[in-house]
């Protein structure tokens, strides 16, 4: 029986992300919700779809990096924020 290998790694030398929009360092796992249609749905009916992402823990920013790719340059607002002064930058 093979046993995973164990691959030692160098954190130190790793990029940190930062939000785009506060410079804050966490993070939380949010959902985006896609709705299909029953015309392209496989199983003939209405879905709910989640996406996960990750927002900014202090201001609800979703970095364009953490979106899927058909969705980057969407402006994204955070709850709160006024989306007239958000955008996502590519």
């Amino acid at each position: 029986m093979n046993e995973p290998q164990q691959v030692n790694v160098d954190l130190s030398q790793a990029e940190d992300i930062v939000c785009e929009n506060c410079k804050n360092y966490t993070f939380q796992e949010v959902a985006l919700m896609k709705r299909l249609s029953a015309l392209v749905s496989p199983t003939g009916k209405e879905a709910l779809v989640p996406i996960p992402v990750f927002a900014c823990n202090a201001c609800g920013w979703i970095n364009a990096r953490f979106l899927p790719a058909s969705m980057r340059g969407t402006a994204i607002a955070p709850p709160s924020a006024d989306a007239s002064q958000l955008k996502l930058e590519v």
